[in-house]
């Protein structure tokens, strides 16, 4: 006997003992073990024959039946409400969320779980009238308006349904839930695949941070916009600068996004090279490592004791008495700032006296700052070339060198003064950086044809292996592990086997809404491919979740491929 079963008779032992109000905790304790075993339907069931039982009262014209619960029968009712979330629709379910919302209308929770059961079960236009209740008792929840539009795009009202969309992803912005203003803005798609001002205009509600999980995304509107051919040159030149703003927010959230420069060289090489130059000239704003060095450099003391500090470096002192020193020095402090111009020139006048000479190394701790920030280009371009295995080059992370690789060229010369590079004349420094500038520049560089060059994606080897291990964790019932090895998979794109498991491990979680999230992606990126096995697919999981939007979304399908067999 499970600890749920024996719960459940201690219940009935206590009920019949003490009575049924007595034992209600044992009834909520019970039901609640049967939900953690994987049995909610059953600990529904308890509940609702709890909620059923009926006692012979004496009353003033005779006996009477009553509910035993008294006070009680809220709490589990709202209990009921609960685990009917997480269960299947019956018409025992459904009989009893009917007579609880008319017992408790202004509970929230059991009105929202009457129109759960209601939508779940077909009786759309009966869940549109209990959904607009659950507004008024909910007025700023975002999930209730995206409900009521997809059932309204079930019935064809496609106008009330974008209203709706509209208001729901307004109220989660104002919430902060950014992720499900992301995965509901695309849903205006299926509304109406010739507007996308709502897109837009959705999209541009989320920050960067959230936006750069939803780079897919991104790529899917700019190929809507440039395949549009009925479209004026104006309005796509006019979205396609809505798409790049979009990139543009991305890359300032995670400069190393490799798949947002991509996005924006499939859409133009010159839109990449604009943002580029605005992600260049932002960071040295940003930049707080020189004012500490020019101050130390201005005050006068404090040179005495920091050339105390720099003399262990043996080579640095003896190119300081040098003449040709102080020129490559003073030519250093530009590239990392304007501001360390001005303390350069400044020590070499004052050398002529002897007391003024430990001034003159300071130039030194001066480049170090630039060989510090010269590094990190040169670290950049290790990833690039060995992220994948056996040689294998993904064309995301070196276009992002390219950008910073017009810095690192002007400060190259000074940080050579430390090893034996140095020595090298500027012609043979030169002709060293030219292959890495030309490297770095190939990834954006048109084809022959005049279209832009695409980076390569990793191999199939890598997601084969990491959706097997992916299946491994589902098959054994670790759903959230799965989850997550389908998402560290879908960074690299819409691949539609991992979004066909990441749905049914969201089913199993009973998460429903991002099931059906992820099974419409799943549709969208699978039709593109081999739209008669997305259709088969669909109707496979409309088995296990029978939602509005996935039947909507079926339903295009089949038309499609209708409209196709009557061409052909």
């Amino acid at each position: 006997m499970t600890n749920a079963n024996r719960k459940r008779q201690l219940a009935i032992e206590t009920a019949a003992k003490e009575g049924l109000r007595a034992s209600v905790p044992l009834y909520i304790a019970a039901a609640e073990a049967f939900a953690q075993e994987d049995r909610p339907a059953q600990g529904l069931e308890l509940l609702g024959e709890l909620l059923r039982a009926k006692e012979k009262r004496r009353g003033l014209f005779g006996r009477v039946e009553k509910n035993p619960l008294g006070p009680e029968r809220l709490r589990v009712a709202t209990k009921y409400a609960e685990l009917a979330h997480v269960t299947s629709p019956t018409e025992d379910s459904l009989e009893t969320l009917s007579d609880l919302a008319l017992e408790f209308d202004e509970v929230a929770v059991i009105r929202r779980a009457n129109a759960d059961g209601l939508r779940n079960a077909g009786y759309a236009s009966d869940a549109i009238d209990e959904y607009r209740t659950c507004a008024r008792l909910e007025p700023n929840e975002g999930d209730i308006p995206v409900r009521l539009s997809e059932l309204y795009a079930a019935l064809g009202r496609g106008d009330d349904a974008r209203e709706h969309l509209r208001n729901g992803i307004s109220l989660h912005a104002q919430a902060g839930e950014f992720e499900q203003v992301a995965d509901r803005a695309m849903r205006f798609i299926d509304l109406n695949p010739d507007e996308l001002d709502d897109v837009f205009d959705s999209m541009e509600l989320i920050p960067g941070e959230v936006l750069k999980k939803h780079v897919p995304s991104l790529d899917h509107l700019g190929v809507l916009v440039r395949r549009d051919p009925t479209r004026e040159a104006s309005w796509r030149a006019h979205m396609e600068q809505r798409v790049v703003d979009l990139y543009t927010r991305v890359l300032e959230a995670d400069p190393r996004n490799g798949a947002a420069r991509r996005g924006i060289n499939v859409l133009g090489p010159h839109y990449l090279t604009e943002v580029e130059n605005k992600l260049r000239t932002a960071p040295p704003a940003a930049t707080p490592p020189v004012p500490p060095v020019a101050a130390a450099v201005a005050s006068a003391p404090a040179p005495a004791a920091q050339a105390s500090v720099a003399a262990p470096p043996p080579p640095a002192p003896a190119p300081t008495q040098s003449a040709p020193l102080p020129p490559s020095a003073a030519s250093a402090p530009p590239p990392p700032t304007p501001a360390a111009t001005p303390p350069a020139p400044a020590p070499t006048p004052s050398a002529a006296t002897p007391l003024s000479t430990p001034p003159a190394p300071q130039p030194v701790p001066t480049p170090q700052p630039a060989a510090a920030s010269a590094q990190p280009p040169a670290q950049a371009d290790e990833p690039e070339l060995v992220e994948k295995s056996k040689g294998e080059l993904v064309a995301e992370e070196p276009v992002e060198p390219a950008a910073a690789a017009s810095a690192p060229v002007a400060t190259a010369a000074p940080p050579p003064a430390q090893s034996a590079a140095a020595a090298q004349p500027p012609s043979q420094a030169a002709s060293d950086q030219a292959p890495a500038m030309a490297a770095a520049s190939a990834p954006v560089s048109p084809t022959a044809d005049g279209t832009p060059a695409v980076a390569k994606t990793p191999s199939s080897a890598l997601y084969a292996f990491a959706l097997r291990k992916a299946q491994e964790q589902f098959d054994a019932g670790s759903y959230a592990e799965a989850a997550q090895a389908c998402d560290r998979i879908l960074k690299r794109g819409e691949i539609p086997e991992a979004l066909m498991l990441l749905s049914r491990c969201y089913l199993k979680l009973d998460r429903k809404d991002d099931a059906v999230a992820a099974c419409m992606r799943y549709a969208d990126a699978q039709a593109a491919i081999e739209p008669a096995k997305a259709l088969d697919a669909l109707t496979e999981f409309i088995k296990d979740l029978p939602d509005p939007a996935l039947i909507l979304r079926r339903s295009q399908l089949l038309t499609t491929i209708r409209q196709v067999e009557r061409v052909s």
